[in-house]
């Protein structure tokens, strides 16, 4: 009931992260449950959209469309928590694009803001923000979408994160919050619990304190290429420009070393953006076990199963 796709709900079914978000929300939201996975979605502003200070960018996108904040939070992605979010995809990816991920998601906080979807929604609104949000792959984006708005380049730095359907809203969840951080975000959703619309102050007031505490940063690797023609290593700009210009595939090593020679430091967001370039992304012959290239298929499924699926879970509730 909180996926129409039967891979998925197979792969779930013994998700303990899952399970542990099921259990609070059963504390918290008890027959109001159904309200609250066809209802609610989030959104994870990640380290590079802060660096970009995208972040008011992203709000207003999904303010517009109808969604309001009800609850935020700052949020350390870490190995583990990445390694599980996406375990169903980066089975095809190459260990350095997740190493370098990793590398990404530790330069600061992501913030994740939990949202009310629009009233009168016909699907859930995390499938409605997956469809919104656009995908990774240029190709696939069109001009409505956030991603396009943000002006993503690269699709391994992907400004923002959010769940594809309830079960990934359920299943993340889990896996991003302790339960003592987790219940109370739960508790903003409930009307007389403090589930009213964050004030904008207050969100603006936290969207501000992390900026500020984060490096600014282009993220762009032609701003990156420009700026370093202007300094000593114009040789070495030289290189990586015409590396990045035609598509080289290098391993992270060979990148770190150009680098290194350029005293760049990789983990810095000079190296991180020029990295993200240049890396080989994925594997040879090898697809996604959970291919979010099926969002299309999914959005019109829910479109037309959806009243029935909300139906059966309320009557799981109130039957």
């Amino acid at each position: 009931m909180l996926t129409v796709q039967e891979r998925k709900a197979e792969l779930y079914a013994s998700e303990f992260a899952a399970d542990e978000c099921w259990s609070a929300l059963l504390e918290t939201h008890g027959p109001r449950i159904p309200d609250f996975v066809y209802g609610h979605t989030f959104l994870v502003i990640k380290p590079e959209a802060i660096a970009r200070r995208l972040t008011r960018v992203a709000l207003d996108f999904v303010t517009r469309h109808g969604y309001i904040p009800v609850g935020h939070t700052p949020v350390a992605i870490g190995r583990a928590d990445a390694n599980a979010i996406w375990r169903f995809q980066w089975n095809a990816a190459t260990l350095d694009r997740v190493r370098l991920t990793h590398r990404v998601n530790a330069k600061s906080n992501s913030l994740l803001v939990l949202l009310r979807g629009p009233a009168g929604a016909t699907v859930p609104a995390c499938v409605h923000l997956w469809a919104l949000k656009g995908s990774a792959h240029p190709e696939r984006r069109r001009a409505e979408h956030l991603r396009t708005a943000m002006a993503m380049h690269n699709r391994m730095l992907g400004f923002v994160h959010c769940p594809d359907e309830p079960a990934d809203l359920v299943r993340e969840l889990g896996i991003l919050l302790p339960l003592e951080e987790l219940r109370p975000l739960l508790l903003a959703c409930i009307p007389g619990c403090g589930g009213d619309p964050v004030p904008d102050g207050a969100l603006g007031q936290k969207v501000t304190e992390l900026e500020s505490s984060s490096e600014r940063h282009s993220v762009d690797p032609a701003e990156v290429l420009r700026r370093l023609t202007h300094q000593d290593e114009v040789s070495i700009a030289a290189e990586l420009a015409w590396a990045v210009e035609r598509g080289a595939q290098l391993p992270l090593d060979v990148v770190r070393s150009a680098l290194c020679a350029a005293r760049i430091d990789l983990d810095s967001w000079d190296g991180l953006t020029l990295s993200a370039e240049l890396i080989k992304h994925d594997r040879a012959g090898a697809s996604p076990i959970l291919d979010a290239r099926s969002v299309d298929d999914v959005l019109q499924t829910w479109k037309s199963q959806g009243a029935a699926i909300r139906g059966s879970l309320r009557e799981v509730f109130h039957g």
